[in-house]
């Protein structure tokens, strides 16, 4: 698949900020798992063939992550067999397209190959459009489309990984001068190049065989059959009429934030993405790490949607150890805070992590080690993972990052008790 510049669930549409999507889940209906019909209250129905086997489940634990966006709540469970769920639509769709985003990712898959996602006219129907397929291929998996009932699958040739998070976009485009001629389309987005802020002219599939659609008000989630079906899980599904439309909910996230000093003060760099409906940051500073005041109030960029860079430099040098954090607030008044970066400002190692986000290693450059350099790394929380003694006369170390759960982390490099910390995402 054509690859993209970085960038995850963005719009540059002003005017769509307002609009509510037609559908939207983040899974995060409390800490207990269960029945997603259950605890979802009334959001997410049986499928009208009626199934009490393998219930179709809400884990509250360990919600997906897409290019450093990491969901809040739980996630959506399926199995290969099974009870199927559909939900819908606050409006129905006769014209023009529609649109569904969601993360999935993929623990098992067969050969054979199911249907594991679709749109429908309503939650009662047993009428499925742009069904979207998964089947294992060696030990990766491909992806499938169909418009309606009929004829042999077609599945593309991109190979995807097995437990890797992907987002998939279903499209459905209504033509009003045919029965046989509305067009159906997938898009699928790795974790590393993200998602453009505009729908791409080169998708996964395209198809528009088989018998149109009259109206779409509902999508369902399958457990497929017991030997085709898929095992996976989805978080963050959002339905709309429009490209724009379907990320207007979704959150600001902060790509990096890193601190580096000189002899004249400490600069602060940090990356943002989808700053679709973002006001400012407000940059807060503490000596003690745990008390901060504010520094300055810096308004959001939003240029055309895309990752946006900002910097800011403190001049003043009011304690040797010197921590920051970033308060980030919505247009709404909703607000969240970045990790907090430190700096020694006597003596700063200046060093980086690539890639960032880490995949499977990461390579950390550094001054020449003399002696006794070591790196740490820590969880987001300050909770301690390990420790690299790095090499003398090195000047970058390639550290495994395989057996980190995937989440935010910071690294410290410390040399003769002075300390450099930056952050970086799993």
């Amino acid at each position: 698949m054509q690859q993209f510049i970085s960038l995850i669930m963005v719009c540059s549409f002003l005017n769509s900020a307002s609009a509510q999507p037609l559908f939207f889940d983040d899974f995060n209906y409390g800490s207990s798992a269960g029945s997603i019909i259950s605890l979802s209250s009334g959001k997410w129905l049986e499928n009208p063939t009626t199934s009490t086997v393998n219930i179709v489940q809400y884990d509250p634990n360990a919600s997906l992550s897409f290019n450093s966006f990491t969901n809040l709540g739980g996630k959506l469970n399926i199995l290969n067999t099974g009870q199927d769920i559909t939900a819908g639509l606050s409006s129905a769709v006769t014209a023009n397209n529609l649109y569904a985003a969601f993360l999935v990712n993929f623990s098992a898959a067969q050969t054979t190959g199911d249907y594991f996602f679709h749109f429908m006219p309503n939650t009662t129907t047993t009428t499925y459009v742009g069904r979207v397929f998964a089947k294992l291929n060696g030990s990766n998996i491909n992806f499938g489309l169909m418009k309606n009932n009929g004829g042999a699958v077609p599945y593309a040739s991109n190979s995807y990984n097995l437990n890797t998070t992907y987002c998939l976009v279903l499209k459905y485009a209504f033509n009003q001068d045919g029965s046989t001629n509305d067009i159906v389309t997938l898009y699928v987005f790795d974790t590393i190049n993200g998602l453009p802020s505009t729908e791409p002219g080169t998708s996964e599939l395209s198809i528009s065989a088989n018998t149109d659609a009259t109206s779409l008000g509902a999508i369902g989630v399958r457990q497929g059959a017991a030997t085709a079906g898929a095992s996976a899980s989805f978080d963050k599904i959002v339905v709309d009429t429009t490209w724009p439309n379907l990320f207007a909910v979704l959150p600001t996230t902060l790509q990096s934030f890193n601190a580096k000093s000189n002899k004249n003060g400490v600069e602060l760099n940090w990356t943002s993405i989808n700053e679709m409906n973002f006001n400012y940051y407000q940059l807060e500073k503490s000596i003690s790490g745990s008390e901060f005041s504010t520094l300055a109030i810096i308004k959001a960029k939003s240029i055309n949607g895309s990752a946006t860079n900002y910097s800011f430099f403190d001049a003043s040098m009011t304690a040797e150890k010197q921590y920051y954090r970033l308060k980030m607030v919505d247009k709404d008044g909703k607000s969240k805070y970045s990790q907090i970066v430190f700096i020694n400002t006597r003596r700063a190692v200046d060093f980086a992590v690539y890639p960032n986000p880490v995949i499977d290693q990461m390579v950390v450059t550094h001054p020449i080690v003399k002696s006794k350099d070591v790196l740490n790394i820590y969880t987001i929380n300050g909770r301690f993972i390990k420790t690299i003694l790095l090499a003398e006369g090195t000047m970058q170390t390639t550290i495994s990052g395989a057996n980190l759960p995937k989440g935010s982390y910071t690294i410290s490099h410390i040399r003769e008790g002075v300390i450099s910390g930056l952050s970086f995402i799993k």
